[in-house]
């Protein structure tokens, strides 16, 4: 009897040590592992972020300058803009070159992009964008209800002289502010209104050699529109104030950025942030 009891004992005891392995074992699998999924996650982000910022300095060298403060999203650029060949053929060398040396498989879905060069702000959802392809002669702010005001200085590069005439305006009722300030190298002039903006309302900036207009409202609430077929260079700052959304993120709209990883059965997707 003592004999069984031994023998038993130290079955017991060596079921025991086997069990404690078993679980040592199964749990150095499970942290070796989680280190893994930790790492290739980290490895994802860095290269969405490393891609994202090959997009932000692209639409910095197109001439397009973003920038955000508190509830205004600033946006520069020349109109028509002279970069749009070049952005184009900057964004597919860069896709080739990303999708090449990537450490996972990448897609992209730029020809949205390269065409219209839009800029949402989220999550507001108002789109700044080029109705005629980017290198075209108009910018265009849509899906705008929640635009509270517009502040919009343009520059144009001449000395012949310019007349603001409000072809139609309607500021009843007046809750969208707008100031519209046009400058040449010899005159400045500033219009101030509060406009409707469910109603379009018209202002000419006219020369000799042609006119400027610049359409706010209209079905599309609180749109704007700005056409420059003049000869003339022209910069035109564009300040969009989003009623109490602050510090909202500029991306292109829809997921232009793909990422597939086979090794953790993970992907990942991105609107590419600019700003």
């Amino acid at each position: 009897m003592r004999g069984f009891l031994f023998t038993l004992s130290l079955v017991i005891t060596a079921l025991v040590i086997i069990s404690l392995s078993i679980f040592v074992m199964e749990s150095g699998r499970s942290e070796k592992a989680d280190i893994l999924s930790i790492s290739m996650f980290d490895r994802i982000r860095n290269n969405m972020l490393w891609v994202e910022n090959g997009f932000r300095g692209m639409v910095e060298a197109a001439g397009v300058d973003v920038t955000v403060k508190n509830y205004t999203v600033s946006i520069t650029e020349n109109l028509p803009n002279n970069n749009a060949a070049n952005f184009s053929d900057n964004v597919d060398n860069w896709t080739a070159f990303a999708t090449a040396r990537a450490d996972f498989p990448m897609s992209f879905s730029v020809s949205n992009v390269k065409n219209y060069l839009p800029l949402i702000m989220r999550p507001s959802q108002v789109v700044y964008t080029h109705p005629n392809n980017f290198g075209g002669n108009s910018i265009r702010v849509e899906n705008a209800g929640s635009v509270t005001n517009y502040t919009i200085d343009i520059s144009i590069n001449t000395d012949e002289a310019f007349t603001l005439n409000w072809d139609t305006i309607d500021n009843n009722p007046a809750d969208l502010d707008v100031q519209i300030k046009v400058r040449n190298s010899t005159t400045e002039s500033t219009e101030n209104h509060g406009l409707d903006p469910d109603s379009t309302s018209t202002l000419s900036i006219s020369m000799s050699s042609g006119t400027i207009t610049i359409n706010i409202g209209g079905l599309d609430s609180g749109r704007l529109v700005i056409n420059n077929p003049t000869p003339f260079d022209t910069t035109v700052t564009t300040n969009i104030t989003l009623g109490n959304i602050k510090n909202p993120m500029i991306t292109f709209p829809g997921q232009v950025i793909s990422l597939q990883s086979d090794i953790i059965n993970a992907s990942a997707s991105s609107p590419g942030r600019i700003a």
